[in-house]
């Protein structure tokens, strides 16, 4: 093989690799302008919630001092402790968690059948006479 041809062949094999530098570092600038914009969203992000975190707590405190302002003008039947009015208030708390279950104003799911046959009832006599009554 010629001189000039390895020569010519080495050229081409440095320009590839400058050139695939180059495309390297054009990458690794667009992966660092991307991190920066992902960085600047998540700061505005977090600076977001933060305000609407503490925008929530202020809510809760002035629901909680009106809770407290009803609670002081709620009239407890005389003769109550302090305890057992803490305890009612914490039952109604509860309470209004609760889902009801009343069937008041709805049909029953299930219907209640009578026995076809009549039971004797055990009336404390004879319990030989009863049990043959049962069977």
């Amino acid at each position: 093989m010629a001189p000039d041809t390895r020569t010519a062949e080495i050229k081409r094999l440095e320009d590839s690799i400058e050139s695939a530098k180059r495309e390297a570092n054009s990458k690794y600038d667009q992966l660092v302008n991307l991190m920066k914009d992902q960085g600047q969203k998540w700061d505005h992000t977090t600076n977001n919630h933060e305000a609407q975190i503490g925008g929530i707590k202020d809510l809760l405190h002035g629901l909680t001092q009106q809770l407290e302002s009803v609670m002081q003008r709620v009239p407890f039947p005389s003769g109550e402790s302090s305890q057992s009015k803490d305890k009612h208030a914490a039952y109604q708390n509860e309470s209004a968690f609760r889902p009801s279950y009343s069937t008041e104003g709805r049909p029953s799911a299930y219907k209640v059948h009578r026995p076809k046959h009549h039971f004797p009832v055990f009336e404390g006599e004879d319990v030989h006479k009863w049990l043959y009554k049962c069977n």
